[in-house]
């Protein structure tokens, strides 16, 4: 059976919603992590210091910005690489590791997670953290997909109906 034109429309509209659903679905979750992450350090998280910090600028599409300090941690300083960073225009060589600006450079004071100490983050980037709540995104992609199911079927149908009438869909051929 060939698809009229619109059925082609709805089923176009139908991938469409189901493609922003996920691409909202997989950011929310994402924004998620991230906004987990802040909140358990301001919960429970022990404050100590970090230094001798470097820096990665990405050098591609696929990589992000990385921050690595020696971090002061009960059992011993450990290098360990800083989450949720937040970029602020700095010039420095993409893909090599160089020595990072302010408000890494030096001394800082940072957040570690006592259960994993690999969750730590810098005290400036708790305090400026502006993430997305994770609820809006996550309604978001709910609305998206309730808008994928509940729109297309009924559509679908009606059109159907008028294709079978001889009621024109859309523009003919």
């Amino acid at each position: 059976m060939t698809m009229t034109w619109g059925e082609r429309t709805v089923m176009f509209v139908l991938v469409v919603l189901v493609l922003l659903a996920g691409l909202a679905i997989g950011f929310a979750a994402t924004q998620h992590g991230e906004a987990r992450l802040v909140h358990d350090l301001r919960a429970h998280g022990r404050e100590t210091l970090a230094s001798d910090a470097e820096m990665r600028p990405a050098a591609g599409r696929s990589e992000t910005l990385r921050v690595r300090a020696e971090v002061e941690l009960p059992s011993g300083p450990r290098v360990l690489e800083l989450r949720a960073v937040s970029p602020s225009g700095w010039s420095l060589p993409p893909g090599r590791w160089s020595p990072a600006p302010a408000p890494y450079e030096g001394e800082f004071p940072v957040r570690f997670d006592p259960a994993d100490p690999e969750r730590v983050m810098a005290e400036s980037d708790l305090d400026g953290y502006e993430g997305l709540d994770g609820r809006v995104l996550w309604t978001v992609a709910g609305v998206l997909t309730a808008l994928a199911a509940i729109w297309v079927w009924p559509a679908v149908r009606v059109i159907r109906a008028w294709s079978r009438r001889g009621t024109p869909a859309g523009p003919s051929r």
